[in-house]
């Protein structure tokens, strides 16, 4: 086994060829493997969220096949493509060393949006709840997948001494170095076992081999741990400290642990609340003095579906909403058709104006007083056709607004979103667990490239870009995180769509 004493010299001699480390049983690339199970992990959490949402797995299914592929091609050509001297084809090369992950997530997510934006409005699920059901698992994913980076000797921190490794087996410590850099030396063939034929080969090789701190390893803990606290803590942050809580106001709704009036309730004491599927509750025998008696008892996530997530609206108030919104979305349905209508309208005036005039003036000298007379009666015909096109704009924009309407949204959601938390609890919104992964992510990632090589960069070779780029791309997730839970909610909600819970 390696040691301090060992040097690169000694490990060629013993182990032969250094690409045998990236491979399984000498025939299996170990990266990709690791890959394979990680995206394959994240695809089977990602199923199971859907199925626990109630979202059809369809859309998901035809996603596998279009934001993996492109996925891996991302990675691979973001993370070679400014690699010297790379021949171009090999960025192609995904089993090899230097795969980009954010090269990975920019055309796996980039396409997976497209594609899911597109399906969202044929099945009405907002593009958050994909999101959520996705996007934070990637996290595991990745804590899998950054063990093929030992196996490659790559994304490995400050130098460090072989005895401070202790703590890790021998079978991850001995693999914490980087080969030294041979190109120099032109090697061809099995040139480990003539290692004396090159020149100067043997004093370049015969030096300690240095040690580096696993920040893969690092990465990938802290991964899974993000990838709990996402899952496990965030989730559930609203149904923990929410204020008030729904057994407070109805404790005859909500009997269970928690509850400190009901800790159970017989069925004829029980205030119902009308919900979309059925609450399931526990029945429980309670002595008595006159002998047992059955009760029931709520389960803390089945009261919280009972009181918010699957908690149906009174149906007057909620067709109400629905039709004012349909009458809003035709208004300016119209609206836009009569708008392009009074465009098309517009043009074909201006051409046909533009066009008489060019026949009276066709004959006629510019310097004939009938000339100029015409061409001031055009000017006057198009100004007075313009002040007409653009009242006419005026008045329907006035009425459906400008573009500004796809920013200010539905005006009814706020009133749809109070009629379905008419308690106000509070709730973690769809789309605050994506915006929670691409900080969490991002604070992993800055605090760990520090340590990182030049070239294994998210901007290889420049420091000061990559950290700009890195920060910016934080700050867009903390910009996710506050429009998901408190613009997208009171702004672009809609009647039959699925959120956090459907409306």
């Amino acid at each position: 086994m390696l040691g301090t004493s060992k040097t690169y010299l000694e490990w060629f001699q013993q182990n032969g060829d250094p690409s045998g480390e990236r491979v399984f049983f000498g025939v299996i690339p170990a990266y990709p493997v690791f890959m394979f199970i990680g995206v394959a992990v994240t695809i089977i959490i990602a199923a199971i969220r859907f199925k626990q949402k109630g979202v059809p797995l369809r859309e998901l299914e035809l996603a596998i096949f279009i934001t993996i592929p492109l996925g891996i091609l991302g990675a691979s050509i973001f993370g070679k493509a400014f690699i010297p001297h790379m021949v171009w084809y090999k960025a192609f090369f995904f089993w090899e060393p230097g795969m980009s992950l954010f090269g990975c997530l920019l055309l796996g997510m980039s396409s997976g949006f497209g594609w899911f934006y597109i399906r969202s409005k044929k099945t009405q699920i907002s593009m958050w709840v994909y999101a959520d059901c996705i996007i934070p698992h990637i996290l595991i994913g990745q804590a899998i997948g950054r063990w093929g980076n030992l196996f490659n000797h790559e994304i490995l921190g400050d130098p460090i001494a072989y005895e401070q490794l202790s703590w890790l087996p021998e079978v991850i410590k001995n693999k914490l170095f980087y080969f030294p850099n041979l190109t120099d030396f032109n090697l061809v063939g099995d040139w480990w076992n003539n290692i004396d034929s090159f020149s100067g080969l043997r004093d370049f090789l015969n030096k300690p081999i240095q040690y580096h701190q696993p920040i893969f390893l690092y990465e990938s803990i802290a991964n899974l741990g993000l990838w709990l606290v996402i899952v496990f803590g965030v989730d559930n942050l609203g149904r923990i400290f929410s204020k008030p809580k729904p057994w407070d106001l109805q404790p005859k709704a909500y009997p269970g642990w928690y509850n400190s009036q009901c800790k159970s309730l017989q069925e004829k004491d029980l205030i119902d609340v009308q919900t979309q599927l059925p609450i399931r509750y526990k029945n429980i025998k309670i002595k008595t003095e006159s002998g047992e008696s059955l009760e029931l008892k709520l389960g803390f996530f089945q009261a919280w579906n009972k009181a918010y997530y699957w908690y149906v609206p009174d149906s007057v108030q909620s067709k109400d909403i629905e039709d004012r919104e349909t009458e809003w979305r035709n208004s300016v349905d119209q609206g836009l058709k009569k708008l392009n209508k009074i465009k098309v309208d517009h043009k074909i005036k201006i051409k046909k104006t533009n066009e008489n005039y060019k026949n009276k003036m066709r004959s006629l000298d510019k310097n004939n007083p009938k000339y100029q007379q015409l061409l001031n009666e055009k000017k006057t015909n198009i100004e007075s056709e313009l002040n007409k096109y653009w009242n006419q704009k005026q008045e329907i924009k006035n009425v459906i607004g400008t573009w500004s309407r796809k920013i200010k949204g539905n005006p009814l959601s706020r009133e749809l979103a109070t009629l379905h938390n008419p308690n106000k609890y509070f709730v973690i919104y769809s789309g605050v667990l994506t915006g929670c992964y691409v900080v969490g992510y991002l604070l992993i990632r800055i605090i760990l490239e520090t340590q990182r090589r030049p070239e294994e960069l998210f901007i290889q070779n420049s420091l000061v870009v990559d950290f700009i780029i890195l920060s910016l791309i934080l700050v867009g997730g903390i910009i996710i995180i506050l429009l998901a839970q408190f613009v997208a909610p009171y702004r672009y909600r809609e009647v039959h769509w699925l959120y956090e819970k459907s409306y």
